[in-house]
């Protein structure tokens, strides 16, 4: 089991050494946010983490989509995103709809229900993959048991927010989010804790 950390600019400055040698095994950086805004900190973390021996598997791009083609240019921004660090296209890019997201397209008049959300995901993903990299999911507990159904959650590579203290859930995930409130050695205030459960067909990484 690979002990992982998936993070974004609110982390500020981050010394990937110190991560690393604290026994973290992967980052999933957050490229970007919205039809074009990519993270102020996206390049530099993930060259950080590459030099510290970090492996980057995935990444992920939280989405403001209102429509499914504005989900569909999310998913191209995201893959710009990745190609401009160098990431391969092994690389999982997580689309991640959530409740920040819901409450902004309630603002611009689009209720965000199930089959909007499921119609977003496939929309994203499926443009991931159209441009050759590995599309997945990023969603809690909640939002698997309202907005979603088991045959788009299989569909892709399934990362589960499920803050229960590192105990693996009875879901299955090949990424686990298990605690918003870890710390870890170079990083200043909480961060999100990772693990990853899933085989080397998914993720090519040294088994822990």
């Amino acid at each position: 089991m690979n002990k992982g950390i998936d993070i974004s600019y609110f982390q500020g400055n981050i010394d990937f050494k110190k991560v690393k040698a604290d026994g973290i095994d992967f980052i999933i950086p957050r490229c970007g946010y919205g039809i074009s805004n990519k993270d102020s900190k996206f390049s530099e973390y993930v060259k950080g983490a590459l030099a510290a021996g970090i492996e980057v598997p995935g990444i992920y791009h939280f989405s403001y989509a209102l429509n499914e083609k504005n989900a569909r240019t999310e998913a191209q921004k995201a893959v710009e995103y990745a190609k401009s660090v160098g990431l391969p296209t092994s690389t999982i890019i997580f689309f991640d709809l959530e409740y920040d997201s819901v409450d902004y397209a309630k603002k611009n008049g689009v209720t965000l229900d199930k089959n909007r959300c499921i119609n977003h995901t496939n929309a994203f993903c499926q443009e991931v993959e159209k441009l050759g990299y590995r599309a997945g999911v990023y969603a809690n507990q909640d939002y698997l048991n309202r907005m979603y159904d088991k045959s788009t959650i299989n569909r892709y590579i399934f990362w589960y927010a499920n803050w229960n203290g590192g105990v693996k859930p009875n879901v299955n995930c090949a990424f686990h989010q298990w605690s918003e409130k870890g710390h870890v050695n170079g990083i200043k205030g909480n961060v999100d804790m990772d693990y990853y459960y899933g085989g080397a067909d998914v993720v090519k990484m040294t088994p822990r």
